[in-house]
């Protein structure tokens, strides 16, 4: 299974924790859940975090859309090596926004601080699986935040 966060929007204060968030991802995640099969239904996980914090007195910038299955699609990556089309397959897409105080905590945070502060949104954001479409009978959500969890929980970003 393909899990990854990243940070695709942000804004100039939150640039050094978008790059961070993306390092996280590919250092911890990618893959360390390769090998993890909860079901043939979903074949990838990817959450979004916005990093924008709200003015007072201003509408949001950024509404984070709503959770979304594709079957089968495409999608551009811009990384290292430029441009690529990427094959999307099975894919659940969450999109979340770090905000208010959040933000505050987050920009602030160090390196292990921020480590934490990410295991701890990301099981947030796994609460989202129960919005997968209802025909997706042959994925065991249960299974996959159980493993997240314990894999945090073994890194000593969060506890038990």
């Amino acid at each position: 299974m393909i899990f990854e966060v990243c940070a695709p929007i942000c804004e100039t204060a939150s640039k050094d924790k978008a790059w961070f968030v993306d390092g996280f991802s590919r250092r911890y995640l990618e893959e360390q859940f390769l090998t993890l099969d909860c079901g043939p239904d979903v074949e990838e996980i990817v959450i979004a975090f916005a990093l924008l914090k709200t003015i007072p007195g201003h509408k949001e910038q950024y509404k984070p859309r709503r959770p979304k299955f594709t079957e089968y699609g495409g999608w551009k990556t811009f990384g290292p090596d430029g441009l690529k089309d990427r094959e999307i397959k099975k894919r659940f897409f969450i999109d979340r926004r770090i905000d208010g105080d959040l933000f505050n905590e987050f920009i602030e945070a160090d390196e292990e601080q921020a480590k934490c502060f990410l295991a701890r949104e990301i099981l947030q954001s796994l609460e989202l699986l129960d919005n997968l479409p209802k025909r997706l009978k042959q994925f065991d959500k249960e299974c996959f935040k159980s493993a997240v969890s314990d894999y945090f929980q073994r890194q000593g970003w969060i506890k038990g």
